[in-house]
């Protein structure tokens, strides 16, 4: 609609993933990595998770686009399944036909086709997207195909790719023998300040057929602090302000264009105050990123034990050895959680024993003490019974 008046090939803010445009932020650059090493290592589940609109399908697009013909794919979006109908799905997008089989015959299919794809030097890859609709039950099927291997390596690669909602459900007490197969587990966090405006430029770039519009320092302060640094909001918030200035026939976005897109979507909903009631206008809002999604990268950092390795990724010139070397690390660091983990579960069964211990104890004690009352009761009884006796002889 407005690509001719700002000189666009095409929108640069489309909701369409398109790998043409993904913004390499460092923590792509990251995903991307390790996405690469399950490929390279295949010794476990890679798990890959964001919030709604981090980037998560246009990062998978890039990286399945980069993988040579020696990878065969197959990727499931259709997640709320039951077990036959997942190994269908897998077989159907490895071209193996798998209508009128039972389920017993499906995984020998599935095994089949494995192990000839091995034997011509070729591996099979399994990518699960919208990954947090998985069942537990499903998780065990999945949990179980990663069973397929031969005497030195795994026949299957399985790549898992969801929403934040994933990693409480992969924390679940009867889902520990997955958790132990998942080799690299990455949340993929919004975009601070400098990424936003640098995601912005990009995709303005990208899109340009000529001088490209430019979002001033105020413009992309306010767009931030109101998509929280989220790709897909950046999105929805840049587009209407190209919209606007089309509308207003200014090709130079400005505060007060901002200020009235900004209104405008939250009064149709389309947006959340991050600031809250009482915010007269959007200038009066402080220059900062909300605090709740500068906190919640920081707990993403702590948790993932990855704080002393991030510097090793900044640059792209990294070569595979440092690649290795940064993974190596990250497992020695989740070994070492799952260490403590183990060992806060042994406390925890400990404490259990000696509670029911005391317990035991306390039961053991009421009813001693219910002995001793039925005893006085009764020794009470006696005595009164006794006195009238005595006094009578005397």
């Amino acid at each position: 609609m407005y690509n001719e008046f700002y000189h666009f090939k095409e929108k640069p803010f489309s909701l369409t993933p398109d790998p043409e445009f993904l913004y390499p932020s460092k923590s792509h650059k990251r995903a991307f990595a390790y996405l690469e090493y399950g490929i390279k290592d295949p010794s476990g589940f890679v798990c890959i998770t964001g919030e709604i609109g981090t980037g998560k399908t246009t990062l998978l697009r890039v990286f399945l686009n980069s993988l040579d013909d020696e990878v065969q794919v197959a990727r499931v979006f259709n997640t709320k399944a039951s077990s036959s109908e997942l190994l269908a799905m897998i077989l159907q997008d490895l071209d193996v036909d798998p209508f009128g089989k039972t389920k017993t015959e499906l995984i020998a299919a599935l095994n089949k086709h494995l192990v000839d794809t091995f034997a011509k030097g070729s591996r099979v890859v399994l990518v699960i997207d919208e990954a947090q609709n998985l069942s537990e039950d499903l998780l065990e099927e999945i949990r179980l195909l990663s069973n397929l291997e031969t005497e030195k390596t795994k026949l299957l690669q399985i790549i898992l790719v969801g929403q934040s909602e994933l990693r409480g459900l992969l924390q679940r007490s009867n889902l520990e023998q997955f958790r132990q197969r998942i080799t690299v587990n990455y949340h993929i966090p919004p975009l601070d300040r400098d990424e936003t405006a640098a995601y912005i430029r990009h995709r303005i770039k990208v899109a340009s057929d000529g001088p490209a519009v430019d979002f001033p320092d105020p413009v992309i302060n306010v767009i931030h602090q109101y998509s929280r640094g989220v790709p897909r909001l950046i999105n929805v918030i840049s587009d209407a302000v190209l919209l606007c200035g089309f509308v207003e026939e200014k090709k130079q976005p400005d505060e007060a264009m901002i200020e009235t897109v900004i209104k405008d979507m939250i009064s149709e909903g389309t947006l959340r105050d991050p600031f809250g009631p009482g915010q007269a206008t959007v200038a009066a809002a402080p220059e900062r990123a909300p605090a709740d999604s500068a906190v919640y990268r920081e707990l993403t950092l702590l948790r993932d034990k990855m704080r002393s390795l991030e510097t090793r990724t900044e640059t792209p010139e990294n070569t595979l050895a440092d690649l290795v070397e940064l993974t190596r690390g990250l497992l020695e660091q989740q070994a070492q959680v799952r260490r403590q983990l183990e060992e806060i579960h042994r406390r925890e069964k400990a404490l259990a024993v000696l509670e029911e211990k005391l317990k035991n104890k306390d039961e053991e004690l009421a009813k001693r003490e219910r002995v001793i009352n039925t005893f006085m009761l009764q020794a009470r009884e006696m005595n009164m019974q006794v006195d009238p006796v005595l006094s009578e002889k005397e």
